[in-house]
């Protein structure tokens, strides 16, 4: 019985082992059907695993044979293939935002950004956690009529607003205490799922263009997988290309931040990751630590040093809100170069927004 039992553990193991080798080639296919996107997601969860029951087949059942080696080879393949993608995240990595040292008050931004779940009726909970960072700018998404009226008298505190409260789980909500100009809501990829451009006047008199999205999901009962997403990202990335004005980019993307869509969206834009180097910020389920992924996203111009990043406590939302306080300091631009896009990433930009047209 126990010779069984050994046996079954064996091939258990195998079987998932090699299950992860094959998720993590998949996950390096660029095409957008989301039975491959998908795996773009669990890179952390996959490399534990792999690596777990790794050491548990070599502790108790290597015996050197060829299929043992055929495990080993796996095994490397799955957790270089997937370090690969997470290790600039990790805190040894290194990181192209710099820290900021003696920031003027003035010429500085907190963000907080949050989905808050259309559902969640936690409104009190949400206000007093978001409130109590004292930020400049609130970017609330997932916002319908009900929380719309239950942040109304946030407007006391900030007087701008940007309001597009839907019942379809893509409504926006921006809370500025700093002047809003130029303020447009546009839907940039489809038409009941919008987003939030706006130019924001900082205490010194400097105009810094703010933008808020939050594109659609891979779908797996749809053909697009993840076309809508991504050709929202890319033209957002291409929007901004090349512009010198500061900017900054926030939201929901519903994309992990080591994505080829993600990566591909800074090279366009331009902008940079203050998670670099720092840390992978998992931001969702709130629930499941485990399966926690970094969906929401704060990017930058180059003209931006850091002064804090961090997760917010549970606000009864399947997301955390995520607190970003910047500094625009333009000398940075001489130390912190932005990413550029290659050829062959360029042409991958026209091919979504090619076949993202072609679905519609």
């Amino acid at each position: 019985m126990l010779e069984i039992l050994g046996a079954t553990g064996r091939w258990i193991i195998l079987i998932l082992e090699f299950m992860m080798a094959a998720a993590t080639l998949a996950s390096y296919f660029n095409h957008p059907h989301w039975a491959l996107r998908i795996w773009d997601f669990p890179r952390l969860q996959i490399t534990m695993v792999a690596a777990i029951l790794a050491a548990i087949y070599m502790i108790v059942f290597f015996k050197a044979g060829w299929i043992d080696w055929l495990l080993v080879a796996c095994l490397l393949f799955t957790l270089g293939g997937q370090i690969y993608r997470i290790y600039p995240y990790t805190p040894v990595a290194p990181s192209p935002v710099e820290r900021s040292d003696g920031a003027d008050a003035s010429a500085t931004l907190r963000i907080v950004i949050s989905n808050v779940l259309m559902k969640n009726k936690h409104y009190d909970r949400w206000i007093k956690v978001v409130t109590r960072e004292n930020p400049d700018l609130i970017l609330a998404l997932e916002t319908d009529r009900n929380w719309e009226k239950a942040l109304e008298h946030l407007q006391e505190t900030f007087p701008h607003s940007i309001r597009q409260a839907q019942s379809n789980t893509y409504g926006i909500l921006l809370f500025s205490r700093l002047p809003l100009e130029n303020s447009e809501v546009t839907f940039i990829v489809e038409e009941d799922v919008p987003s939030i451009h706006t130019d924001i006047l900082l205490e010194n008199g400097e105009r810094i263009r703010f933008h808020g999205i939050h594109p659609r999901p891979p779908d797996p009962t749809s053909d697009k997988g993840s076309l809508t997403r991504d050709a929202e990202m890319v033209r957002m990335g291409k929007k901004v290309q090349g512009k010198d004005r500061p900017r900054i980019i926030a939201g929901d993307m519903n994309d992990v931040a080591w994505s080829k869509t993600t990566k591909l969206f800074l090279e366009l834009s331009g902008l940079l990751d203050p998670r670099l180097g720092r840390g992978f910020y998992n931001t969702f389920p709130v629930h499941y630590p485990f399966l926690r992924f970094p969906l929401d996203h704060v990017f930058h111009s180059d003209s931006f040093r850091l002064i804090e990043l961090r997760l917010l406590e549970s606000v009864g939302s399947d997301h955390f809100p995520v607190l970003c306080h910047l500094s625009y300091e333009p000398r940075a631009k001489r130390s912190q170069p932005s990413p550029d896009a290659a050829a062959e990433d360029k042409e991958m930009a026209r091919e979504r927004l090619e076949k993202a047209r072609q679905r519609k």
